[in-house]
């Protein structure tokens, strides 16, 4: 009931659903999370940038997915950008996973070189989805500082018998080896 009131505001007028939205993006409700933060999409400033980026580690996917999508626009936008940046550095120096993966792809899209040392840190961690997160948001920023220490922690990396991996020169047949990719 609360989401529909809170939609149907948000289809009236959306800065009269701003205050309430603020509210409804730490309620237990998913849909009602959704409506908040579509609401502070809209409303697209700093202070609706900054009460969207603790959303990252939101335990619903689609709201995940959502906030990231919608920093990555803002970001777009020059006077936002340093405000998606520092909020999604805060959810990537934080312990939740699900913040750990959305923001490593958040920073990747944008091109955020500072924050491959944490992205590093993150390739062990043990959820594959922050890992994997990092992983990708490190080949999109392709610092070469990274790639020695990234070699040896994947060499490290145990396979389904728990032994560790050891890279090939080469990769799959077709397909380049590590020095071509990085």
């Amino acid at each position: 009931m609360a989401t529909a009131a809170l939609d149907r505001l948000r289809e009236i007028d959306n800065d009269l659903g701003l205050p309430l939205a603020r509210a409804a993006i730490v309620s237990s409700d998913a849909g009602l999370r959704r409506v908040g933060a579509e609401i502070l999409i809209t409303h697209g400033d700093a202070a609706a940038v900054e009460s969207l980026c603790p959303m990252l580690d939101d335990r619903n996917p689609a709201v995940r997915s959502l906030v990231a999508g919608a920093l990555v626009q803002f970001a777009a936008a020059e006077p936002l950008a340093d405000v998606v940046i520092d909020g999604s550095m805060a959810v990537l120096s934080g312990t939740g996973w699900r913040g750990l993966e959305q923001a490593a792809l958040v920073l990747g899209t944008l091109d955020h070189e500072p924050a491959a040392d944490r992205l590093l840190e993150q390739m062990q961690h043990p959820r594959p989805e922050a890992a994997l997160g990092a992983a990708w948001a490190l080949r999109k920023l392709a610092v070469d500082a990274t790639f020695a220490p990234l070699v040896g922690i994947l060499r490290n990396c145990p396979r389904g018998n728990g032994r560790p991996r050891r890279p090939a020169a080469r990769g799959p047949p077709g397909e380049p080896g590590l020095s071509a990719v990085w």
